[in-house]
């Protein structure tokens, strides 16, 4: 309220005024509102951290028809104040750093998922390749197991065709012998 009283005040009407409606603050001299002005109510007299202040704190600029640079806030004019609306905006340059650092993490989760992606693929093939090489492992495992049961079956049967030849062979020696002799 105090600055907006102050803005009324005769004494700076030739350098800093409201505008016929009472929404914008115009400014007529600069160089008056930088001498008499600024530093009566701020702690500088540096028109340029008046702007950057008035930015900060939401107010928009624009020159009216006459040319005469004004600004403007939606809870900033002659007939009120609403001062819990009228709050410093975030530093752009603190957003940009944030902004700045997810695009980096975002492009390195990026990296990260395609290096995941093609890991993934090198491994399904690796897997492919390993099942492939067991199915060959199995195939010649069960002909392994074939032969040996083949070669089990010859020797079964040489070994009875040996016993009959034992037999024969004695039956063939003496018949009395082959009566003590007994075959299981």
């Amino acid at each position: 309220m105090y600055y907006q009283s102050q803005i009324q005040c005769s004494e700076y009407i030739d350098i800093i005024k409201w505008d016929e409606e009472g929404i914008k603050i115009k400014i007529i001299d600069k160089s008056l509102l930088q001498e008499n002005v600024l530093p009566r109510f701020f702690k500088h007299g540096n028109y340029s951290s008046f702007l950057r202040q008035l930015n900060m704190y939401g107010f928009t600029s624009c020159k009216d028809q006459d040319g005469i640079l004004t600004y403007e806030h939606p809870y900033f004019t002659q007939n009120k104040v609403i001062q819990k609306f009228i709050q410093k905006k975030k530093q752009i340059h603190v957003e940009k750093q944030q902004i700045g650092t997810f695009l980096i993490e975002q492009e390195e989760l990026k990296n990260t998922m395609t290096s995941l992606k093609q890991e993934q693929v090198i491994i399904q093939k690796q897997l492919v390749d390993f099942i492939q090489q067991q199915l060959r492992f199995q195939r010649h495992f069960k002909l392994i197991i074939e032969k040996l049961l083949e070669i089990k079956a010859i020797q079964e049967r040489r070994g009875v065709f040996f016993i009959e030849s034992i037999r024969m062979i004695v039956r063939a020696m003496k018949p009395e012998a082959c009566k003590n002799i007994h075959y299981d």
